[in-house]
């Protein structure tokens, strides 16, 4: 795994999926991701995360920020969206070039508030869509409920690893392109193949 990539794109969970879930699954959670944390370190990667991922904005300050809004759908946000005080100000990644290729469609001041909201969500989909597809390395915590990001196994690039981190097992199973291959052999690390839980204690 060291050499693969120096950067890899964590998705998280939703937060309404999250706040749905039993402390003992939250704890373990979080046991989980200090254990990526610490193998992705390892590593030699540094792991991104959206601004717009309620999940990594509010509860995950390690990673390195991606801007998918434009300032005018940032401002409609500190406005109308709950959680979103700092966004005017975060350190992030923004491609604005990357923006008005993908995003045709722009909010104006004069639509009714639910337009706006619905113009931006199709946007900010349409950019992580992109950066999900050109991340070399991808780290999925899937989730029993509705995901937000309804990612394809089977539409994953040729050399590009995909990392899944199942619900309640805790478990990975990795993909290189389409093709599902041995954790073991993927990570690197004997115990890759047991819960992330249980990581920290044989790193």
């Amino acid at each position: 795994m060291k050499g693969f990539a120096t950067e890899a794109l964590i998705l998280f969970p939703t937060l309404e999926s999250w706040d749905n879930e039993v402390d003992g699954y939250k704890m373990c959670f979080n046991t989980a991701l200090r254990a990526l944390n610490g193998y992705m370190s390892e590593m030699g990667i540094r792991l991104y995360a959206f601004y717009t991922d309620d999940y990594a904005r509010l509860m995950y300050p390690n990673a390195k920020y991606i801007q998918t809004l434009n300032t005018l759908e940032k401002f409609f946000c500190l406005n109308n969206v709950e959680g979103m005080q700092n966004i005017m100000n975060q350190d992030a990644l923004y491609d604005e070039e990357r923006h008005a290729q993908l995003c045709k469609k722009m909010i104006s001041q004069d639509m009714p508030i639910e337009e706006q909201f619905e113009i931006i969500q199709k946007n900010d989909k349409a950019m992580c869509n992109s950066y999900i597809k050109e991340f070399k390395v991808v780290i999925e915590f899937a989730t029993a409920g509705k995901s937000r990001y309804n990612l394809n196994t089977s539409r994953i690039k040729p050399g590009h690893l995909h990392f899944i981190v199942k619900p309640g097992t805790f478990t990975v199973t990795t993909y290189i392109g389409p093709n599902e291959e041995d954790v073991i052999t993927v990570l690197g690390k004997k115990y890759a193949s047991l819960p992330m839980t249980e990581w920290e204690a044989l790193c």
